[in-house]
């Protein structure tokens, strides 16, 4: 997990922190105080004096920042980092989904691939979606995706966690209609060849 990823974490715990104890505090405010003394409590002079002002921007504030942790938490990380044997060693979200895209598709079975990687706290997971042509098992087929996409990029990038594999078959397409339409685009005369032998 990234220096940034850590910093965004303490930042929303400090901020759920900091709202849990306003609410407590003044939910046990209202519990334990009388009713009698709010009627020396004048709302107008509490928000135009100077404490009212600082308890509004010190909320803003703070609402401000928790909003913030939370989408930039909520961001997709795009790189990777471990420890090597003689420093960081940091790896692009990038290279990784490439990697694995150029695996999958050198599969017989298929047609075209998008993966998706996901940091994570100690290694990645993993999310595709594939295009499979329909003259092989599905089961089958993606059981040794899932087993060689696992497997390489242990291998190849070192990251011993590869927590999950998922595929998603989005659709299948026979292979035959495909090479019989590519067939006939090859085999259609342009209009300057009708020409040329008209």
């Amino acid at each position: 997990m990234s220096y940034f990823s850590n910093v965004f974490k303490v930042i929303t715990l400090c901020c759920v922190v900091l709202y849990t104890i306003v609410f407590i505090v003044g939910g046990a405010f209202f519990v334990i105080s009388k009713k009698a003394s709010f009627e020396t409590v004048s709302v107008d002079s509490f928000i135009q004096s100077f404490w009212g002002k600082f308890v509004g921007v010190v909320a803003m504030i703070i609402g401000l920042a928790f909003i913030s942790a939370q989408y930039l938490a909520t961001k997709k990380e795009d790189c990777i980092s471990f420890d090597g044997q003689d420093g960081e060693v940091i790896i692009a979200v990038s290279a990784i989904e490439d990697f694995v895209k150029r695996v999958a598709k050198s599969f017989w079975e298929v047609k075209d691939a998008t993966p998706t990687i996901e940091p994570k706290d100690d290694g990645v997971g993993v999310e595709m979606k594939v295009v499979l042509w329909d003259d092989k098992n599905i089961q089958s087929t993606t059981a040794k995706i899932q087993k060689t996409i696992k497997n390489q990029i242990q291998d190849f990038f070192g990251l011993a966690n590869v927590h999950q594999v998922k595929v998603f078959v989005m659709r299948t397409v026979s292979r035959e209609a495909v090479q019989e339409k590519q067939g006939k685009e090859k085999g259609a005369p342009t209009p300057e060849g009708e020409e040329e032998s008209a």
